[in-house]
Protein backbone atom coordinates (compact mmCIF):
# COMPACT_ATOMS: atom_id res chain seq x y z
CA UNK A 1 0.00 0.00 0.00
CA UNK A 2 1.35 3.41 -0.93
CA UNK A 3 0.61 6.22 1.50
CA UNK A 4 -0.32 9.50 -0.19
CA UNK A 5 -1.06 11.62 2.88
CA UNK A 6 -2.01 11.73 6.54
CA UNK A 7 -5.19 13.19 8.03
CA UNK A 8 -4.98 14.90 11.41
CA UNK A 9 -8.03 14.89 13.69
CA UNK A 10 -8.69 16.76 16.94
CA UNK A 11 -11.19 15.93 19.66
CA UNK A 12 -13.91 18.61 19.67
CA UNK A 13 -16.23 17.01 22.24
CA UNK A 14 -15.51 13.89 24.31
CA UNK A 15 -15.03 11.02 21.87
CA UNK A 16 -15.82 13.09 18.75
CA UNK A 17 -13.01 14.04 16.39
CA UNK A 18 -12.99 16.60 13.59
CA UNK A 19 -10.61 16.70 10.62
CA UNK A 20 -8.06 19.50 11.08
CA UNK A 21 -5.95 19.01 8.02
CA UNK A 22 -4.14 16.78 5.57
CA UNK A 23 -0.37 16.42 5.29
CA UNK A 24 1.08 15.03 2.04
CA UNK A 25 3.35 12.05 2.64
CA UNK A 26 6.28 13.78 0.87
CA UNK A 27 6.10 16.84 3.19
CA UNK A 28 7.67 17.19 6.63
CA UNK A 29 5.77 14.86 8.98
CA UNK A 30 4.29 17.58 11.17
CA UNK A 31 1.08 19.51 11.60
CA UNK A 32 0.77 22.66 13.70
CA UNK A 33 -2.59 23.36 15.30
CA UNK A 34 -2.57 27.16 15.53
CA UNK A 35 -6.09 27.19 17.01
CA UNK A 36 -5.03 25.48 20.24
CA UNK A 37 -2.98 27.25 22.91
CA UNK A 38 -0.83 24.62 24.66
CA UNK A 39 -0.41 27.04 27.58
CA UNK A 40 -4.16 26.99 28.18
CA UNK A 41 -5.31 23.44 27.49
CA UNK A 42 -4.24 19.95 26.49
CA UNK A 43 -5.75 18.50 23.32
CA UNK A 44 -6.31 15.00 21.97
CA UNK A 45 -5.33 14.10 18.41
CA UNK A 46 -5.68 11.09 16.12
CA UNK A 47 -4.22 10.47 12.69
CA UNK A 48 -5.12 8.28 9.74
CA UNK A 49 -3.46 7.70 6.40
CA UNK A 50 -4.88 7.96 2.91
CA UNK A 51 -3.51 5.71 0.18
CA UNK A 52 -2.99 6.58 -3.48
CA UNK A 53 -6.51 5.29 -4.25
CA UNK A 54 -8.06 7.74 -1.77
CA UNK A 55 -8.91 5.04 0.79
CA UNK A 56 -8.53 6.21 4.38
CA UNK A 57 -7.37 3.95 7.22
CA UNK A 58 -8.99 3.79 10.63
CA UNK A 59 -7.93 6.56 12.99
CA UNK A 60 -5.06 5.85 15.36
CA UNK A 61 -5.52 5.76 19.13
CA UNK A 62 -5.44 9.30 20.52
CA UNK A 63 -2.45 11.07 21.98
CA UNK A 64 -3.04 13.96 24.39
CA UNK A 65 -0.63 16.88 24.43
CA UNK A 66 0.99 18.39 27.50
CA UNK A 67 -0.40 21.63 28.93
CA UNK A 68 2.26 23.60 30.81
CA UNK A 69 1.62 26.25 33.43
CA UNK A 70 4.42 28.41 34.85
CA UNK A 71 4.13 30.57 37.96
CA UNK A 72 6.43 32.45 40.27
CA UNK A 73 7.25 30.39 43.33
CA UNK A 74 8.65 31.09 46.75
CA UNK A 75 11.17 32.61 46.95
CA UNK A 76 10.70 35.00 44.03
CA UNK A 77 13.70 33.54 42.21
CA UNK A 78 11.90 30.19 41.84
CA UNK A 79 9.69 29.36 38.87
CA UNK A 80 7.21 26.53 39.39
CA UNK A 81 6.30 24.47 36.34
CA UNK A 82 3.19 22.27 36.52
CA UNK A 83 1.95 20.29 33.52
CA UNK A 84 -0.71 17.80 32.57
CA UNK A 85 0.72 14.32 32.07
CA UNK A 86 1.18 12.97 28.57
CA UNK A 87 -1.62 10.52 27.82
CA UNK A 88 -2.28 7.95 25.14
CA UNK A 89 -5.57 6.16 24.53
CA UNK A 90 -4.36 2.88 26.04
CA UNK A 91 -3.52 4.61 29.30
CA UNK A 92 -0.54 2.29 29.64
CA UNK A 93 2.24 4.59 28.49
CA UNK A 94 4.17 6.57 31.07
CA UNK A 95 7.22 8.40 29.72
CA UNK A 96 10.53 7.50 31.32
CA UNK A 97 11.33 11.20 31.66
CA UNK A 98 9.93 14.63 31.02
CA UNK A 99 12.52 17.01 29.61
CA UNK A 100 12.47 20.66 30.69
CA UNK A 101 13.75 23.10 28.09
CA UNK A 102 14.27 26.80 28.66
CA UNK A 103 15.63 29.80 26.84
CA UNK A 104 15.53 33.57 26.69
CA UNK A 105 13.60 33.32 23.40
CA UNK A 106 10.60 31.10 22.68
CA UNK A 107 12.18 29.70 19.54
CA UNK A 108 15.63 29.16 21.02
CA UNK A 109 15.45 26.81 24.01
CA UNK A 110 17.90 24.18 25.18
CA UNK A 111 17.58 21.20 27.48
CA UNK A 112 17.78 22.46 31.05
CA UNK A 113 16.86 19.44 33.18
CA UNK A 114 14.71 16.32 33.34
CA UNK A 115 12.43 14.61 35.84
CA UNK A 116 11.05 11.09 36.08
CA UNK A 117 7.96 10.40 33.98
CA UNK A 118 5.79 10.05 37.07
CA UNK A 119 6.40 13.70 38.03
CA UNK A 120 4.37 16.64 36.70
CA UNK A 121 5.96 19.44 38.74
CA UNK A 122 9.36 21.09 38.59
CA UNK A 123 10.85 24.03 40.50
CA UNK A 124 13.51 26.01 38.65
CA UNK A 125 15.50 27.70 41.41
CA UNK A 126 17.74 30.78 41.37
CA UNK A 127 16.08 32.16 38.24
CA UNK A 128 17.54 35.61 37.69
CA UNK A 129 16.40 36.16 34.07
CA UNK A 130 13.17 35.92 32.12
CA UNK A 131 12.86 32.49 30.50
CA UNK A 132 10.53 30.64 28.19
CA UNK A 133 9.85 27.01 29.07
CA UNK A 134 8.60 23.88 27.38
CA UNK A 135 8.23 20.29 28.54
CA UNK A 136 8.65 17.33 26.23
Amino acid sequence: MNIASYNVYKEITPGNYSLLGNVPFADDPEYIDYATDPNATAAKYKISFVDNSGIESEMSPYHQTICLGVSQGVPETTMTLLWSPYEDESGDFVPDYYYIHRGTEADNMTLHDSVQGTFILYNDINVLNTYYYKVS
